[in-house]
């Protein structure tokens, strides 16, 4: 396998997609019901599989071959060159400015090339455009021509103007289960030949909370290179060893966690949180007696309160001083 796992195992088709079962049949309901949306948004944590799905969809809207709504069709497949020609993909964090929407807009008039039958706009990471650009969408999204769909991905909806969200149909990811955590893993595991064993892998995984098919990707990536289970599972993508600042904060250490604090950026954030509260879960399920057990408790309160509403940086800050002041806690106790 030549490419890396999160490129070469992303799936074609919702049936392979893991743990979004009843998204996916919300999906091919409202498609069979005959009121198919013509405004589609994607929301869900990093890596969940947002853009994934959006792609799927964009193809499907496409079939006439296909019995099941976004089943594998090799005609389509072997015309997805021909297709790609009508689906536009574009990165919010990069097309964010009025003048680069407003050129998005201008061929969302003109009619789908045969043998597509939908033109379809998927626009990525779209909290990121600005509340300028994002204005430049509420005519076209308005009253669209019907053979035209738009497709928002997104991690922060809150972002999103909330005249535009109101033109969208909704469809949230759910974080995948622990129980399909471990089938993924095998599964991915399996495809791509890795015999290393899985168990202390799955553990640290848990450990980290980590629920994003994509990232899980990662980890098991770093895992078959020959990196310790709990090195692979730890790092967010810019290097931020999570385990490392939580066990610092057990250990009321802010030095040990003040070096990996300083690696992380605003996009880190909701990994940084969700590893801390995964493991600071696993821990107080180990049925810790005494003061520390309502230590866990607090600092799972305090790490859990901070509104994914606030911008990441400013997420950032907030934990930044609440991990300071959960080690001044632990340290004391």
């Amino acid at each position: 396998m030549n490419k890396v796992l999160s490129r070469a195992l992303r799936p074609k088709s919702f049936d392979k997609l893991f743990g979004q079962d009843a998204l996916i049949k919300s999906i091919r309901n409202q498609v069979a019901s005959g009121r198919m949306p013509q405004c589609w948004m994607f929301t869900g944590e990093s890596g969940s599989g947002k853009t994934t799905i959006a792609r799927i969809l964009a193809l499907a809207l496409q079939c006439t071959h296909g019995k099941k709504f976004g089943a594998y069709c090799k005609k389509c497949y072997k015309n997805e060159a021909l297709h790609k020609a009508n689906i536009s993909e574009v990165d919010g964090a990069k097309y964010r400015k009025v003048e680069e929407i407003e050129s998005l807009v201008e061929t969302a008039c003109y009619s789908p090339i045969p043998p597509s039958l939908k033109r379809v706009f998927i626009l990525d990471e779209a909290h990121r455009v600005s509340p300028e650009a994002q204005s430049v969408l509420l005519k076209p999204t308005e009253e669209p021509p019907e053979s035209t769909i738009w497709v928002i991905c997104t991690t922060d909806a809150h972002k999103i103007l909330k005249t535009l969200r109101r033109r969208f149909t909704t469809f949230p990811l759910q974080p995948i289960k622990h129980k399909v955590v471990e089938e993924f893993l095998g599964w991915a595991a399996e495809k791509a030949s890795i015999k290393r064993p899985l168990d202390d892998l799955i553990e640290y995984v848990h450990k980290q909370g980590v629920t994003s098919p994509s990232i899980i990707l990662d980890i098991l990536e770093r895992y078959a290179t020959g990196v310790d289970p709990d090195k692979a599972a730890a790092s967010t993508p810019q290097g931020v060893d999570t385990i490392k600042i939580a066990k610092g904060i057990m250990s009321g250490e802010w030095g040990f966690c003040r070096p990996e604090i300083d690696k992380a950026s605003g996009d880190d954030i909701r990994l940084i949180r969700g590893a801390l509260l995964g493991f600071f879960k696993t821990e107080l399920l180990k049925h810790t007696p005494g003061s520390r057990r309502k230590l866990l408790v607090d600092a799972i309160e305090s790490i859990g309160d901070i509104s994914y509403g606030l911008d990441e940086n400013s997420q950032l800050s907030i934990l930044t001083a609440r991990i300071f002041t959960l080690c001044e806690a632990f340290r004391k106790a």
